[in-house]
């Protein structure tokens, strides 16, 4: 099974997608449900730290609310998949659909690219699978009856039952979460290496263009007759190479468009969940290999989960950038002017860069991620110096 379809697969049993061959209207009841019970930790969460019970602790008030932000942003997730379904399956159709006439070369490129996808995709999984796994198995292993998170319940949790109650509805939450969060950042890391894959080959095209017809010319021909002679076969390497840019052009598009508005919301939840998670290790006085090994994974998770959108994003960028480039390495000064006009504008059109945005402003690149860093460890010097104040 194709990556992208598995990914949506879990989305599907996780009440973020509907199956498109399998339509049923009970399914946005069961999402509802989904939805309605995230937001219901998200409440206990807040009302645990507007109580006082994690308000009066610096420490648990902060940890209350990084794992409140991560789970509003699960939410928003399955809310904005709900909204962009139809371009969520798009995207999907398009990232599974090898281009045409593939040459060895550009095969290759295409198999090796798919590939370290999957290999990312297993590391991601395991991470996030551990996460979902060491957090609410961490009171079992201390002991004391506390509960895997900081939570407010209008029932006694001390109670057998009550406890019992809380521990299945947080152990439910973070299995959903746990799934929306890792398959939806997976599958737009796969559109992105996807797009980056075809820029590429769009770029070993375009480098190409003129290579074997220059070669083949007859040394005394004249201009026009060389123009004549090579006129046709240019013209439909250029044009394919034309629609292979309008394609990586249109689908870089409809990805903004799809996750462009709750990607925005991740990168503050992620910019405040790695300050509040710098504040729970410095804060730690004695090593406990849960305790601490709990948080140093989930400081783990969400680091990779930010660099992974501007790792790639970043390729993206650079890649697109190297379309215009790869234009001026092309053999243009023996082709016919037609055909450099042509060229020109694809030239042209590549000068503006594509790349993966959160919201309208924020481009996720590598020097995007050092200052997110940057903002992150300036609000941590911030709640350290008010925690020792």
């Amino acid at each position: 099974m194709e990556l992208a379809h598995l990914l949506l697969r879990l989305l599907h049993w996780s009440g973020a997608l509907r199956h498109p061959s399998k339509p049923c209207g009970c399914y946005l009841l069961y999402s509802a449900a989904v939805v309605t019970i995230i937001g219901l930790f998200v409440v206990t969460q807040v009302a645990a730290v507007v109580d006082r019970q994690a308000g009066s602790d610096l420490d648990q008030a902060t940890l209350a609310l990084c794992v409140a932000s991560t789970m509003c942003v699960g939410m928003c997730k399955i809310l904005n998949i709900l909204r962009s379904e139809h371009l969520f399956l798009k995207l999907a159709d398009e990232v599974s659909r090898q281009p045409d006439g593939l040459s060895a070369w550009e095969a290759g490129a295409w198999l090796w690219s798919r590939g370290r996808v999957r290999r990312l995709s297993a590391v991601y999984l395991s991470l996030a699978a551990s996460m979902a796994v060491t957090w609410p198995a961490a009171p079992l292993a201390v002991g004391g009856g506390a509960l895997p998170f900081v939570a407010r319940f209008p029932f006694d949790v001390a109670a057998p039952a009550g406890y019992a109650a809380a521990f299945a509805f947080q152990v439910l939450v973070v299995a959903v979460v746990g799934v929306v969060v890792p398959c939806t950042d997976l599958f737009t890391v796969s559109c992105v290496e996807h797009l980056n894959s075809l820029l590429h080959i769009l770029v070993h095209r375009v480098e190409r263009l003129n290579a074997l017809e220059t070669g083949a010319r007859p040394q005394h021909a004249t201009a026009d007759d060389k123009a004549a002679a090579v006129a046709d076969p240019l013209h439909r390497d250029l044009a394919d190479c034309v629609a292979l840019h309008q394609r990586i052009i249109s689908e870089a598009e409809c990805l903004n468009q799809a996750i462009g508005g709750v990607l925005l919301l991740q990168v503050v939840a992620s910019s405040a969940g790695i300050c509040f998670l710098l504040f729970q290790v410095a804060k730690k006085t004695t090593f406990h290999l849960v305790e601490t090994g709990k948080l140093l994974g989930y400081l783990t998770f969400m680091l990779s989960q930010l660099l992974f959108y501007c790792w790639f994003g970043d390729d993206m960028l650079s890649k697109s950038e190297s379309v215009s480039l790869a234009s001026y390495r092309c053999r243009w000064p023996d082709a016919p002017t037609r055909f450099q006009r042509s060229l020109l504008m694809v030239s042209m059109r590549a000068h503006r860069p594509l790349t993966l945005r959160a919201g309208k402003f924020f481009v996720f690149s590598r020097q995007a991620f050092v200052q997110v860093m940057n903002v992150s460890y300036s609000y941590f010097t911030v709640l350290r110096s008010l925690s020792e104040a």
